[in-house]
């Protein structure tokens, strides 16, 4: 879930933003990732909106959660598109000639509170290197 409003018209290609966890994730009924848990998104791009009822657009990724253990890579994208105003800019062109051309779009909004779906990257819990298994000992002849 994200934490705060990201926008067109003031995020950038690369401005993080961050997200919790609203449902736990549990695995044979063990949970793994507790609801609260934080994550980071990052924007990839962004357009802003403009003249003549242009909208806005935004996108944006998954990143990672943050676990005590460390970083979870995650996997996931949203995209979002303002509403366009080419109602707005005939009516402000009808009322104000050439100068209603200026007449903006929306911007994208991700807002705060959306839910944001996203997967783990890769197993997790990581399974354990096969160099890092010891191999069985030999019994012991008596």
């Amino acid at each position: 879930m994200l934490l705060n409003e990201v926008t067109s018209r003031t995020a950038h290609a690369g401005d993080r933003f961050k997200l919790r966890v609203n449902e736990a994730i549990v695995l044979d009924g063990v949970t793994v990732v507790p609801v609260g848990t934080l994550a980071w998104g990052e924007v990839v791009t962004q357009q802003a909106n403009g003249a003549a009822g242009k909208s806005g657009r935004l996108g944006a990724q998954l990143l990672y959660l943050d676990m005590p253990t460390g970083r979870v890579p995650l996997e996931g994208k949203i995209a979002r598109k303002g509403d366009g105003n080419a109602g707005g800019v005939l009516m402000a062109v009808v009322g104000f000639g050439v100068f209603g051309l200026l007449a903006q779009g929306d911007s994208a909004r991700l807002r705060a509170g959306d839910i944001f779906i996203g997967t783990v990257a890769r197993s997790f819990p990581p399974e354990p290197a096969a160099a890092n298994v010891p191999a069985a000992q030999p019994a012991a002849a008596h």
